[in-house]
């Protein structure tokens, strides 16, 4: 039973590292339009055997090491209300999509941080981070405006993706569910 477990645990890890390092040279390729590498397509055809599929999806290892990662920071979205209409930033290139995920992780980690500081000194240290990220904000909320044209009030959220836990997982309930992690409303001058 022994040997069974420790071939078993072997074969496992050597699959997440495979499918690791397919993600990784395909999206690598992908970004920087690349050609693949020579042994890339006995990957693929490896990790697209449909036994092999079947086996990533059940055990969790088709998103390679990020699947149940400890401290991975979560990801959030900007989302901008004028009157009763949602609006989300669009995104015209990849190199956008990556820019806007990096702001959002910035705008997370700095709330969740700043929800955490005790001493006064700690606070006031982060006021100029909490200013600069309004400032952020606030300019982003401008463009927003000037591009649609709007007048009056803007308000400006940043959710956080919730995912249920295992226990309350409902795979009949596809939904995203946010989180209302910070919230702003931003004016102008009627003309």
């Amino acid at each position: 039973m022994r040997r069974f477990i420790t071939i078993f645990s072997v074969v496992h890890i050597a699959v997440i590292i495979l499918v690791s390092i397919n993600f990784s040279i395909d999206g690598y390729c992908r970004f920087y339009s690349k050609a693949k590498p020579k042994g890339y397509a006995y990957v693929q055809r490896l990790i697209g055997n449909p036994w092999m599929e079947v086996y990533t999806k059940y055990t969790g290892a088709e998103s390679g090491y990020g699947y149940f990662a400890p401290n991975v920071l979560s990801s959030g979205t900007f989302v901008f209300r004028y009157g009763n209409n949602i609006y989300y930033p669009a995104l015209s290139n990849r190199e956008n999509m990556i820019r806007y995920q990096n702001l959002a992780s910035a705008f997370i980690s700095h709330t969740v941080e700043d929800r955490s500081l005790h001493t006064p000194a700690e606070r006031k240290a982060d006021s100029v981070k909490n200013r600069y990220f309004d400032l952020i904000l606030k300019n982003m909320s401008v463009r927003f405006m000037q591009q649609h044209k709007f007048q009056d009030t803007l308000h400006a959220k940043l959710l956080l993706y919730e995912f249920p836990s295992l226990r309350q997982y409902d795979p009949r309930n596809s939904h995203s569910q946010f989180f209302p992690l910070l919230e702003r409303d931003y004016f102008t001058k009627t003309p």
